[in-house]
């Protein structure tokens, strides 16, 4: 049962095998916690509500907002799609946010947009199929009409922050009504290494980030061919991997909000207890409510996972790391 009225939100974000995971698992061990289902991907990822700021607010021009609007109503449909075997991709949230998924966006897009008219322009033509080029200019010569409704959308940075905090309220709503949870866990949502933009799409909301030891996180994106660690596989170029490392952890180092925590995946695992009771009192949430301890994450079981560098076959990469990644690197 939900007893709250207001539905506070837990963003766990990591860089990739950094632990974000782990975290994630113990976080649902405590009542009146529940994550999503599926990665909330709206928001960082192309076309998502970052994007649709910078070409509405930051770069604007008419056209340029009308792509980013169909843009992003183009993967809103497409996170939005059920997936089976035999079906395209999609991330279910017509399961996991509810049907009214569509209806939610549709009307936070009106909510942006001053009017729509009836126009055509080149840029529509730029991704068409050979097949379907050739009978666009074939309608041309025929004076063929192909107007389509556009979007003119210029709404002011504050209107922007209003009509997206009421719209990612909606959504989570129904999530928290869904799981019946007032904590609702979104992973992976918010934009590392620069969060400050997403987090301020929220009217309530708390980011923990999860960091690795560079030298086992360089191990894992390997074994497990994630990001970088597909191309790290075959090249062995270990300078890639320290700068890549550096560019994406260098801006948080210095960042201290309120609503921002950062552990690393090692204190969560050997130091189980105090971790998470830094959590807890991050989150202001009493620790009785751990209700289900060690029923999804038993950090036992994950001391393997920690320190996997001290085993690894090629010793001299491990060197290699270390001099140009030190102050990151646990212990």
């Amino acid at each position: 049962m939900v007893n709250k009225k207001k539905t506070n939100i837990v963003a766990v974000s990591g860089y990739g095998s950094s632990g974000s995971s782990p975290l994630i698992c113990a976080l649902k061990e405590f009542k009146g916690y529940a994550a999503m289902g599926t990665e909330f991907r709206l928001i960082k990822d192309p076309y998502g509500i970052e994007s649709l700021e910078s070409e509405l607010i930051d770069n604007w021009h008419p056209l340029k907002a009308d792509k980013a609007i169909r843009d992003f109503l183009w993967v809103s449909k497409k996170l939005n799609k059920r997936t089976s075997k035999f079906s395209t991709w999609g991330k279910n949230y017509e399961v996991y946010i509810g049907k009214e998924f569509m209806k939610m966006t549709q009307n936070y897009i009106s909510n942006l947009t001053k009017f729509e008219y009836k126009s055509y322009w080149f840029m529509f033509d730029m991704d068409m199929s050979w097949i379907r080029c050739m009978i666009r200019k074939v309608e041309r010569k025929l004076k063929i009409s192909k107007e389509i409704d556009m979007y003119f959308a210029k709404p002011s940075h504050d209107e922007f922050i209003t009509y997206t905090r009421i719209y990612l309220d909606s959504i989570f709503s129904l999530v928290s009504k869904k799981e019946k949870a007032n904590n609702i866990i979104i992973d992976n949502a918010i934009s590392l290494p620069f969060p400050s933009k997403s987090l301020n799409y929220f009217n309530n909301i708390k980011l923990i980030v999860v960091d690795r030891d560079p030298r086992d996180m360089y191990i894992d994106l390997m074994r497990r061919g994630l990001m970088i660690g597909k191309d790290l596989k075959r090249t062995r170029n270990v300078k890639q991997f320290t700068e890549w490392y550096k560019l994406t952890h260098e801006p948080l180092e210095n960042l201290e909000k309120d609503n921002i925590l950062k552990i690393s995946f090692e204190d969560l695992v050997l130091y189980y207890e105090s971790t998470l009771e830094k959590v807890m009192e991050f989150l202001e949430e009493d620790n009785s409510a751990h209700h289900l301890k060690k029923k999804l994450f038993d950090p036992n079981n994950a001391i393997c996972k920690v320190g996997m560098w001290k085993n690894y076959e090629f010793q001299s990469e491990i060197k290699e790391i270390e001099r140009a990644l030190k102050k990151y690197c646990y212990e």
